[in-house]
């Protein structure tokens, strides 16, 4: 009897639906490592393609763990490269590069067959981030003979926005941040402590304003994704700008991150707006919070001009055009 989950296994959205269900159980188990893990794999899939099942896949097996694979152009066949567990990384062994048994200490794992680094990552930071994928990268476009956008892209005709580094969108902000992962960083650990606060807590608003640093990692992510047209990407790149400016109409820096409230307001604004035309599965792809990306818009704009004020909140939409 042919198992159930076969046809489904084939459906890409049926995979992506499985990553962010796993992201999601990380977060609720530690948020620290969940994110980390999350920005790790976000990036492994523009260097891979995210084209599920054939360059990714989830194994569908008791235990379901993301897999990445790459293509041997002269077998022609695919094979499984790198594993990702809640406890590491593994490198299939036949396709692992000696130069990084630093940062890979633990042999024959994986079924006998893999090299592992045993991982904490509530502690996996930016620049331990660039070391696995740096040597990820090096171990994938080695060997002239394997593709990673495979079929039929082999690995010397990678773009070039997929050989940049990691940190790959330097830009420097006033609140002292390199780049957006680092925005997001600073923006979730200084919500999440005024979160805890008293006065977070008795915050009529404070459920939405946890939602400003996936909402800004949404915008990112949009903003660069080819899925969305050059005129949304606009109004997205203007938002961006808005969330990062110190000067905005309700200045973080006299009312601390309850000030955050115009900067969620004009995203879903926006997100709505990009919705005529975008598919909300592109939308889905890169949100990260554990509540639908719609559900929240649609709650958001309900209440959007009591969190601002119907004046400022028309101020808000009138800069969108």
């Amino acid at each position: 009897m042919p198992r159930k989950t076969s046809k489904r296994s084939n459906d890409p959205e049926f995979h992506r639906k499985n990553l962010r269900e796993y992201l999601a159980q990380q977060k609720k188990e530690n948020y620290e490592a969940g994110v980390n893990l999350e920005m790790f794999i976000e990036k492994l899939l523009t260097l891979f393609s995210d084209t599920p099942p054939i360059t990714w896949r989830f194994r569908l097996t008791t235990y379901k763990n993301p897999v990445f694979r790459i293509y041997n152009q002269s077998t022609r066949r695919s094979g499984d490269f790198l594993l990702i567990t809640n406890r590491g990384l593994t490198i299939m062994h036949k396709y692992f590069d000696k130069r990084f048994r630093n940062l890979f200490p633990k042999k024959k794992t994986f079924y006998g067959n893999g090299d592992t680094a045993r991982i904490d990552y509530s502690v996996f930071d930016q620049v331990t981030r660039k070391k696995y994928y740096d040597a990820i990268k090096s171990m994938v476009t080695t060997n002239k003979d394997w593709g990673i956008n495979f079929p039929g892209v082999m690995v010397d005709s990678l773009s070039e926005q997929d050989s940049k580094p990691y940190n790959d969108l330097p830009t420097t902000y006033d609140n002292g941040a390199k780049d957006d992962s680092d925005f997001y960083q600073i923006l979730r650990s200084k919500i999440r402590k005024w979160a805890a606060s008293k006065k977070g807590k008795n915050n009529k608003w404070v459920e939405f304003i946890l939602l400003a640093p996936d909402l800004f990692h949404l915008l990112c992510k949009l903003v660069i994704d080819d899925d969305v047209s050059l005129e949304d990407k606009v109004k997205l790149a203007l938002v961006i700008v808005y969330f990062v400016s110190p000067l905005d109409l309700i200045p973080e820096g006299i009312l601390g991150p309850m000030a955050y409230v115009d900067d969620i307001a004009l995203s879903v604004y926006v997100l709505n707006r990009i919705l005529n035309n975008t598919s909300p599965e592109v939308l889905r792809r890169h949100w990260v919070g554990e509540e639908d990306i719609l559900t929240v818009i649609k709650q958001i704009l309900k209440v959007a001009d009591q969190m601002v004020g119907s004046g400022l909140w028309s101020k808000l939409k009138g800069m969108i055009r």
